[in-house]
């Protein structure tokens, strides 16, 4: 059954406009936005969210972190869906669980990303849960996409610090990313359900639940040149005139060399394709297929 369609406010400060937004803020710094999802609170409780981890066709994953890292052991343990309930008997304190592709499930939840319409379609990801019982969190680290981390449930304590480059040193023998050093803290807040702060790509974060809680990442996703020039090729496949072979310059040259000149002709008719307007429309679909 379609949900009627229903008018949701930008999830922005007032002060801010979306064109400030995506200047100031957008891949660059952090923003907090009390109360920018005010629609998300009381929309689901932890119980819905381990029901649905259960299910044999969610995409879920249960973190579960021991009081102190022993010497020769991980501290953290990863389970990946199908999960059971004997998954969750005798867990440690601290253990997070999460299920991703939300709006697969729950067509109302996925209304929300009209909050973000200044954000294109085709820079959308996907919804995440992130549920945890006080304490739980999935330590520090950071992200290399955007995301806007909205509290559903409960409350849960953020911190962000230092940008993060390749130079960052993760925590060894660990199943997932994870460092010590979030470098001087720049923020440090609480959010309560229906805040969303929002945090720019390999911004460094951690976030402790104070309770029960529930956190709705609404993640947002870059191509990247790998997946673009994979897309283009396989659309390429339907196009028979680049089939054809190309017209090069042929001069004298040694049996084994590829010249200089042979190269920048191939890259000219390359570039003149992808310039053209039938290039625009294969990397407009090869974009917009790609998080599919």
């Amino acid at each position: 059954m379609d949900l009627p369609m229903t008018s949701i406010p930008l999830c922005l400060p007032d002060s801010i406009t979306p064109e400030q937004f995506l200047a100031e803020y957008w891949q660059k710094k952090p923003l907090l936005i009390k109360q920018g999802l005010p629609q998300l609170i009381d929309m689901f409780e932890p119980d819905d969210m381990m029901g649905l981890a259960l299910e044999e066709d969610a995409s879920a994953r249960l973190l579960t972190q021991a009081a102190s890292k022993k010497e020769g052991q991980a501290q953290w343990q990863l389970k990946k869906s199908p999960l059971s309930e004997t998954d969750f008997e005798n867990l440690p304190e601290q253990w997070t669980v999460l299920v991703q592709n939300l709006e697969q499930w729950s067509p109302e939840l996925g209304q929300l990303w009209q909050a973000f319409d200044y954000i294109p379609q085709w820079q959308r990801d996907d919804i995440m849960v992130s549920y945890a019982p006080k304490g739980g969190s999935v330590g520090k680290h950071y992200d290399d996409y955007d995301v806007f981390l909205a509290q559903g449930y409960g409350l849960r304590r953020w911190q962000l610090g230092k940008f993060c480059d390749e130079q960052t040193e993760f925590v060894a023998d660990e199943p997932i990313r994870l460092f010590d050093d979030m470098g001087d803290i720049i923020f440090d807040e609480i959010l309560e359900a229906g805040d969303v702060l929002y945090v720019p790509p390999k911004l460094s974060h951690f976030g402790v639940a104070q309770d029960d809680c529930l956190t709705f990442s609404f993640g947002c996703r870059r191509p990247n040149l790998m997946q673009i020039i994979d897309s283009l090729a396989d659309i390429a496949t339907n196009d028979s005139d680049l089939f054809i072979p190309l017209l090069l310059p042929q001069a004298l040259q040694a049996s084994g060399a590829l010249q200089s000149e042979s190269i920048s002709a191939i890259k000219e008719q390359l570039l003149h394709m992808l310039q053209s307007e039938r290039g625009d429309d294969m990397i407009r679909q090869a974009v917009s297929e790609g998080g599919e």
